[in-house]
């Protein structure tokens, strides 16, 4: 008996694997889709999978805006998720299963489904929502899968109501000349999308990134930090998007550098600016700002050049509303209306400060001062602290009434304020009247047909309205 020697491996084959028959969506979402099959009798853990989306209802490996992942799922539940699918489109899902040397089984027309569209203008990106139905459950996790160079008009939308709190941080994308918005749908009311930025926060947003556009937001900071908005970067619009800072921000509801676009939107401040804007170019239309604070304006033109303001209202309470610092220059605020506020006790608010600033254009706009406090004067509509060839053109300046001993002044008005009234017998001496516009030594402006009036001086019982 007895055998011969064993001889060597003359040749191997392996089995072809079996073509998947049952796929389904189990998530859609605006760029992304979880997609889920049967292995098929396939051996699990070492069977390759080419998952395909594709725009064609008929397999065509080769069609446009094709789809396509490799992957080794673990266990038994084969699952994936697929990303940079094109918002609003129907796409249709095709599974291959290869064997260990790469000979994929046939694909299949599985199963088909719609993602989630996104307005007419936005051709890539993701949608939010808290509920997880979305791409992604935060919006910082959704900038992070964003490709790092744009090839179109990429949008990042907020479609569920809820509240985020987080700091979105928008900076190292290449734009190639496209638009990255991040904005909730438009029948959603003010309420409903809100950013709030967490403790130790720069800003909800802080964008360090051209061609970036907010819109339809509402920001709150329920936590003390510098900003609402901080852009650095050119060419940034927010519209619709309004800033409720409080006493959280102590920095700037909306702090912008050059070419920036602010529509319909406000800001609502304490001890804080409401718009900054520190560059050139800008332009604010149909917004609003309050502050209530002595240490910022509403509307603050920090050195900046070229911006136009039209359409606003800009009002503090209880300090000057807007400022121009020097080297605000060739700036325009066209039919805008600019408020000082009345302080306890003190000097009433300046509606418009300019100092050393030129060449500045104001328009069928409207500056009051505030009244004053206690026996304090009433703040000018109008004041000018160096500069020249400023002009103010069918504008109305008017002055705030000075506080009586005991009562403030009102607020300027066509005819400026009236001075407040004495309570008190023996007090202090009531306070003057502010200027329609105040110009100190050496500085100049040119007024077109507009109307300048100063408040009326404290007294008792009351100051009369108007003054010179």
């Amino acid at each position: 008996g007895g055998h011969g020697p064993w001889s060597v491996m003359l040749a191997s084959a392996s089995t072809l694997a079996g073509p998947t028959t049952s796929a389904a969506f189990v998530k859609v979402g605006m760029g992304s889709a979880l997609v889920q099959w049967s292995p098929a009798g396939n051996p699990l853990e070492v069977t390759t999978y080419t998952v395909v989306l594709s725009t064609k209802p008929v397999f065509d490996l080769t069609a446009a805006y094709n789809v396509t992942l490799s992957t080794r799922p673990t266990g038994g539940n084969l699952m994936a998720t697929v990303r940079g699918l094109r918002p609003g489109t129907a796409y249709y899902l095709y599974v291959s299963a290869r064997n260990h040397n790469g000979i994929e089984a046939s694909y299949s027309n599985l199963a088909a489904t719609s993602t989630v569209g996104a307005g007419p203008d936005c051709m890539a990106g993701y949608n939010v929502r808290l509920d997880g139905w979305g791409d992604f459950t935060s919006i910082k996790e959704a900038v992070s899968f964003l490709p790092p160079s744009l090839s179109t008009f990429t949008c990042i939308i907020l479609d569920k109501a809820g509240t985020f709190s987080e700091q979105v941080d928008l900076r190292n994308i290449t734009n190639n000349g496209n638009i990255l918005a991040v904005a909730a749908p438009t029948n959603f009311t003010s309420t409903e999308t809100v950013v709030t930025p967490p403790a130790f926060s720069t800003a909800a947003f802080l964008i360090e990134n051209a061609s970036v556009t907010l819109s339809n937001l509402i920001i709150v900071a329920t936590n003390s930090v510098p900003y609402g908005v901080r852009a650095s970067s050119a060419y940034v619009t927010l519209s619709s998007v309004n800033v409720v800072g409080g006493v959280s921000i102590y920095a700037a509801g909306v702090s912008l550098s050059s070419w920036a676009t602010v529509l319909y939107s406000s800001v609502t401040v304490q001890s804080a600016h409401g718009f900054h804007l520190a560059g050139y170019g800008n332009s604010i239309s149909y917004s609003t700002a309050s502050a209530a604070g002595a240490n910022g304006y509403a509307l603050f033109l920090d050195a900046s050049v070229g911006d136009t303001v039209r359409e606003g209202y800009f009002a503090n309470s209880v300090a000057t509303a807007v400022y121009l610092s020097p080297g605000a220059n060739s700036n325009t605020i066209l039919r805008s209306t600019m408020s000082g506020g009345t302080p306890a006790g003190g000097q009433g608010g300046t509606g418009l400060s300019l100092s050393g600033a030129y060449f500045n254009n104001i328009v069928l706009s409207v500056m009051a001062g505030g009244g004053g406090g206690n026996a304090k004067g009433g703040g000018h509509g109008l004041s000018v602290q160096g500069g020249s060839t400023n002009t103010f053109h069918q504008s109305v300046m008017s002055g705030g009434g000075g506080g009586g001993s005991g009562s403030d002044g009102a607020p300027g008005s066509a005819a400026g304020g009236g001075g407040g009234g004495s309570n008190t017998s023996g007090a202090a001496a009531p306070g003057t009247g502010g200027h329609g516009a105040y110009l100190v030594a050496g500085s100049s402006a040119v007024f077109r047909e507009s109307v300048l009036g100063g408040g009326g001086g404290g007294g008792c019982p009351g100051g009369t309205v108007g003054g010179s």
